[in-house]
């Protein structure tokens, strides 16, 4: 799993390759997107420094899922993530359990072409006499064609650890370059020539 420790914001090293794009991804581009709150499995294994902070089940979830709503609002139209956990909460789905198949069906409900899924893997501030505070955040996502089940790109797991910031900040700075690491992919399979065969 990438973990960079930076001293920077979203401006600083760039990220490491972390997205992965179907072949294809411009040939079946979403129009609309529907974003689950992330699944958080922050809380799991142990935490062995002095004290850490684990934050609630639905805050890192929701508050991962929005940033990405937002960024996937710059291109595409966004369906809340509200509107998709409320109809997976009324099939009875949990969000750890939710297959690419059924989270298609969520979307297509909401009239979206493509969802996207996700989880936190850490969302934690760690205090430590000798090292200080310190926070991470490691998270993965893909977006998921409603048609088909497919996965149209795959990011992560990825994540910082920052001195002196809160996780919800180091939230936004993954996303940030998350993003831009799935622009340049994007734009570069754009500009691909088409084959003879195309």
């Amino acid at each position: 799993m990438p973990v960079a420790i930076l001293l920077a914001g979203c401006g600083g090293p760039p990220a490491p390759d972390v997205a992965v794009l179907a072949l294809d991804y411009s040939a079946r581009k979403p129009r609309a997107v529907a974003v689950l709150p992330f699944e958080n499995r922050s809380s799991d294994g142990p935490i062995t420094l002095e004290r850490a902070t684990l934050f609630g089940d639905g805050a890192a979830g929701d508050v991962v899922a929005g940033l990405f709503a937002k960024e996937l609002s710059r291109t595409y139209r966004v369906i809340d993530p509200s509107e998709a956990a409320k109809l997976a909460q009324a099939k009875g789905l949990a969000l750890g359990d939710l297959s690419r198949e059924r989270a298609a069906e969520i979307g297509r409900s909401l009239g979206a072409d493509a969802i996207l899924l996700g989880r936190v893997d850490r969302f934690v501030q760690i205090v430590d006499r000798s090292l200080g505070t310190w926070s991470e955040t490691v998270l993965a996502a893909r977006l998921v064609d409603c048609r088909t089940g497919e996965v149209l790109w795959t990011v992560g797991p990825y994540g910082y650890m920052l001195s002196s910031v809160n996780p919800f900040d180091i939230a936004e700075i993954v996303v940030c370059r998350i993003f831009e690491e799935l622009d340049k992919k994007l734009g570069a399979i754009e500009r691909r020539p088409a084959s003879k065969g195309d």
